[in-house]
């Protein structure tokens, strides 16, 4: 059986890809793909893969790899084309992109859409609220929508991510998110979680490590409970029989923001201890163990 090959309208330009370049690779019939995303440690193995060809069609795929880098082996199922060795018998070489370098995802328009909707809805677009000296200005999350709409902030399309949302500040100014089409409840809270740390990027707001997650988890802890949920009711996992440091540091996270929550719906004046305690759960926990503060320099 013969790969299923389509030839591109348009080919991408250059070859081999130059910007953002973090290696040439050898490749041979021993590699493939996802020994490539584990040697370099991506999330997807289609980072790879865009970034030499520039599509997420697995027929325009196969026609590069036959023209491009020379492959004229298949899989097992006949499907698509694997790496192998040149007729000369020298190794193919597939390129490798820098880390920080991403492709837009395969459903990035659907994603950008599906971001701004959730940021534009009844809860999201009202959210405001003050804790100590932190602030979510009214609108802010509406400016990040419209920032995303114009393109100051790109929304890139990461379904490795799972049910995790991330941004990046400084000059990259990307909303990374794991949907196309409208999420869960809980996505769309630490999607909201994220759209703070845009507002503050945008509106160049110099803050702690701390002091930024405090502010978004207390924002996430808002959306939910104006949605019907709760942040204090999360269960963390893996248990503290297996990590007990893990387990105390999320607990006081959500247990934390939670209270927070209550306290501004409720209209009644935020604890300092609950403040403190929030921002000590944060500085404990493993996954913010080496995090820096954002780079809020505008967008």
């Amino acid at each position: 059986m013969a790969p299923n090959i389509k030839k591109p309208r348009s080919l991408h330009t250059p070859w081999p890809p130059t910007d953002h370049l973090l290696t040439a690779q050898p490749v041979t019939g021993w590699d493939d793909w996802w020994s490539l995303q584990r040697s370099f440690k991506r999330c997807d193995a289609w980072d790879i893969i865009y970034y030499n060809f520039g599509t997420y069609n697995p027929e325009e795929v196969n026609w590069y790899l036959r023209e491009w880098v020379g492959c004229h082996d298949v899989d097992l199922d006949g499907k698509n084309y694997r790496f192998g060795v040149l007729p000369n018998g020298q190794p193919m070489q597939i390129y490798i992109p820098t880390d920080d370098w991403l492709p837009p995802g395969p459903n990035q328009v659907a994603a950008r859409g599906t971001a701004i909707e959730i940021l534009r809805d009844a809860v999201a677009s009202r959210l405001a609220f003050k804790v100590g000296t932190l602030e979510l200005g009214a609108h802010d999350l509406l400016g990040v929508a419209s920032a995303i709409a114009s393109g100051k902030i790109t929304v890139i399309h990461r379904p490795c991510l799972g049910w995790m949302a991330q941004y990046n500040s400084g000059t990259a100014n990307q909303l990374l998110v794991p949907f196309a089409r409208m999420p869960p409840l809980g996505v769309r809270a630490l999607m909201v979680h994220e759209a703070v740390h845009a507002a503050m990027d945008m509106d160049k707001i110099p803050l702690t490590m701390q002091e930024s997650e405090a502010l978004a988890y207390v924002g996430q802890a808002l959306y939910l409970r104006r949605n019907g949920d709760d942040i204090g009711n999360t269960l963390v996992q893996p248990p503290f029989s297996e990590n007990p440091r893990n387990f105390l540091a999320w607990t006081g996270i959500f247990q934390f923001a939670a209270r927070i929550a209550r306290d501004i719906d409720l209209g009644r004046p935020v604890s300092d201890a609950d403040l403190i305690g929030l921002g000590l759960s944060i500085s404990v926990a493993p996954a913010y163990e080496n995090e820096g503060a954002p780079i809020n320099d505008g967008v």
